[in-house]
């Protein structure tokens, strides 16, 4: 079966490389490929994107938080997600486990001279590793970083702003900042930081 999200999340790179690392970049695509385990990391991601749609457990921590912060999506929309067709639904929680591949894979292409070989085999393991460091995470000290994981997910997160536009999902109100941005920033990062766990 075609892995859809790793190669739609090479798509996504190759938008924003210059055109002379390209050709590397597609080399060490391939190499990765060869050690890549799909079925971990769909176990890791889909687990943790499952508890972000959530928005029948009360409150607004997820997975990961140390606090509200950064309030878990399901918990920001409960109201609105509650009224929301379950086809809709899977329609983010799709577009957001693309937006994690993509720093999944930018951390393969950016921070990895050469593809590694993963040393966590343990799907849960590699889960229970993986969540807290999520939102402690500071990729803003990492030099272009930022700005080429959210060049590389901008087309993605601009097609969940737009689904969740339409089906008015909006954050914020008369005396509260609207933090849609901040919860969906987080999700890049999250895959970057799955890679590093990894």
């Amino acid at each position: 079966m075609e892995d859809v999200y790793i190669n739609k999340s090479m798509e996504a790179i190759k938008g924003i490389l210059n055109d002379e690392l390209i050709d590397e970049c597609y080399t060490n695509f391939e190499i990765f490929k060869q050690s890549y385990d799909r079925g971990k990391i769909d176990y890791c991601i889909d687990k943790y994107v499952a508890a972000e749609m959530d928005y029948i457990t009360p409150g607004l921590r997820g997975i990961g938080r140390m606090n509200e912060d950064v309030p878990r999506f399901g918990g920001y929309f409960r109201r609105q997600l509650s009224g929301v067709s379950k086809d809709i639904l899977d329609e983010l929680a799709s577009l957001f486990k693309q937006s994690i591949y993509i720093g999944y894979l930018t951390h393969v292409l950016t921070f990895e001279e050469k593809p590694k070989n993963p040393n966590i085999t343990s799907p849960q393991i590699l889960f229970d590793k993986w969540i807290p460091g999520i939102y402690v995470s500071n990729i803003a000290k990492v030099p272009n970083l930022r700005s080429f994981l959210y060049g590389a997910v901008n087309d993605t997160m601009l097609e969940a702003k737009s689904i969740m536009k339409t089906n008015k999902l909006k954050g914020g109100g008369l005396f509260n900042q609207d933090k849609t941005d901040l919860i969906l920033s987080f999700y890049p990062v999250a895959g970057f930081g799955l890679r590093a766990r990894e």
